[in-house]
């Protein structure tokens, strides 16, 4: 894997040459468009990562922060309320997710202060020492998705691409598919301080796979909250209600 930030990446990643390289696009879109209220930046992002790289079958390493950048959370103007966001888009599109430790208990940190870039480095054992009752929370939401991507045909191949279904300024619903179309994700996403009743339209989505799995009277689950939330399909539509600032994942196996 490469550290690159700009350019065309065919140049580096190939057959022969890198298997993979830092998507700082990506990256970027993903707090910015939880701050400025915008997910167009972000549907702007993976359109065009795969308008540029898809058809080459590259799949490049998504990542909320590292070593050389300031901490998510320090970056999110609300770390408590986005940052679950933030790990639900890394740990359910497509990609290769990187999970830099101590993201997931709301490490703060970056660099240019008395400690110079030490303010993003610091040791673990440091870090798990500052958790709260916030930053444990952060840790199970963040154990949640992982296993959900390990263990979810739909989610787990990182080649599998991410479906756009419909998006606003604050809310952003997108597919996942499982390459031998056992089982269909829905991720929807919003970052409003308020709630919603959200009716997403897929009789144009760019995949005939969820037409063909997303039935009318086809439900699906919520895997983050699998005691929870079933959704039906209805006239090619799914209505769920979202709290603020809250995700879903909706699984539904063919």
């Amino acid at each position: 894997v490469g550290e690159l930030i700009h350019g065309d990446y065919t140049t580096h990643v190939g057959p022969g040459r890198l298997h993979s390289c830092t998507n700082y696009q990506t990256s970027k879109a993903i707090w910015s468009s939880l701050n400025d209220g915008n997910y167009f930046e972000l549907t702007h992002s993976v359109q065009r990562e795969q308008e540029m790289y898809g058809s080459k079958g590259m799949t490049l390493l998504n990542f909320l922060g590292n070593h050389d950048t300031p901490r998510v959370c320090t970056r999110l103007t609300k770390p408590i309320e986005h940052y679950p966001l933030a790990a639900t888009f890394l740990l359910t599109a497509g990609g290769v997710p990187c999970l830099y430790y101590g993201d997931e208990v709301g490490a703060r940190g970056k660099g240019g202060g008395p400690d110079g870039d030490i303010a993003m480095r610091r040791a673990m054992v440091e870090v798990w020492s500052q958790r709260t009752a916030e930053s444990n929370a952060m840790l199970e939401i963040t154990k949640k998705l992982v296993w959900l991507r390990r263990t979810s045909p739909a989610l787990c191949d990182a080649c599998a691409p991410t479906v756009i279904l419909s998006n606003t300024n604050q809310q952003l619903a997108f597919a996942r598919i499982a390459p031998d179309k056992s089982q269909v994700a829905v991720v929807l996403m919003n970052c409003a301080n308020v709630e919603l009743n959200w009716t997403v339209d897929f009789e144009h989505a760019p995949s005939t796979v969820l037409k063909e799995v997303l039935h009318d009277g086809t439900c699906l689950l919520d895997g983050l909250n699998p005691d929870g939330l079933q959704v039906e399909v209805r006239g090619r539509k799914i209505k769920a209600f979202m709290p603020p600032n809250s995700a879903r994942v909706l699984l539904v196996d063919k």
